[in-house]
């Protein structure tokens, strides 16, 4: 195989921490964030036997430095790689990974995978927000780019993130279904939204189609994530209301796991099975 993916780099560091498969790269400038934060990095990362004939299902996902490689990651790793390889060995579809880097700051990374104006007393000073504007970039720019340089089979797109990344994961998805196909949204940050605000902001026209597979995930080992469940049980039941069932809606609940990389990594596996199940 010609290691190539046109307008991407191979990444050749000595310390790439990928066990399985290659990594590419390409800088990218996001015009809707500040200044300083605004060229980003965003990677692909593809299976060991890519071939460019072939059609590969896409899992887009937020923080991507920290999908494949713990030398990237500031926080811990998913170990994505090693799941889908896994996965292959069982028979599922193949797919690649594009990961978006978040930015390098806590409060710019908030508001990149803010969707709208908050509701809640405790984050009111959060003025502005971008995730509207990330999202209509990734739908209009990344993916139409991506499809150009990777076979994709479009029933196999899906977007996957957590925290504030698994709330503008379901943000995307359900905004754009006719690209998205599954959500993997784990420990989501719908408290940033009252449950009215929930209902008007996610639940009006525009978002009732919604993506075909959702998979939601919520812990309780730590204070955050216990915060974090009752609005992540009020959004899984706006989708049951919605006529969405235990075939094309998962969720899943471990009052054990904290709010940590090394948590959403073990529930990837489980959360890939039900979405790829037929």
């Amino acid at each position: 195989m010609s290691l190539h993916i046109r307008g991407f780099k191979l990444d050749t560091r000595k310390n790439n921490g990928t066990h399985y498969g290659h990594l590419f790269y390409r800088y990218v400038k996001l015009p809707f964030a500040s200044k300083k934060y605004q060229t980003r990095v965003v990677r692909i990362w593809v299976p060991a036997h890519f071939d460019a004939k072939k059609k590969y299902g896409v899992l887009y996902m937020s923080d991507g430095q920290n999908a494949v490689d713990e030398n990237l990651s500031a926080y811990g790793e998913w170990n994505m790689e090693d799941h889908f390889k896994k996965l292959e060995k069982e028979g599922y579809p193949e797919f690649i990974i594009v990961g978006i880097d978040c930015p390098k700051n806590a409060k710019e990374r908030t508001l990149e995978y803010l969707p709208g104006p908050c509701s809640t007393f405790k984050f009111s000073y959060l003025k502005k927000y971008h995730g509207n504007l990330f999202a209509d970039y990734v739908a209009n720019e990344l993916v139409p780019f991506i499809n150009d340089r990777i076979n994709v089979d479009p029933n196999l797109v899906g977007f996957c993130g957590s925290s504030m990344g698994g709330l503008i994961s379901f943000y995307i998805c359900s905004k754009y279904p006719e690209i998205f196909k599954f959500c993997i949204s784990f420990s989501p940050a719908f408290f940033f939204f009252s449950k009215k605000h929930i209902r008007e902001q996610f639940y009006h026209p525009e978002f009732k189609k919604g993506c075909d597979k959702y998979v939601f995930f919520i812990g309780g080992g730590d204070e955050l994530e216990r915060h974090l469940r009752p609005n992540s049980d009020y959004m899984v039941s706006l989708l049951e209301e919605n006529g969405y069932s235990k075939d094309n809606l998962l969720y899943l609940v471990d009052p054990s796991r904290i709010h940590h990389e090394s948590t959403w990594s073990d529930f990837v596996e489980p959360s890939l099975r039900f979405i790829l199940k037929k």
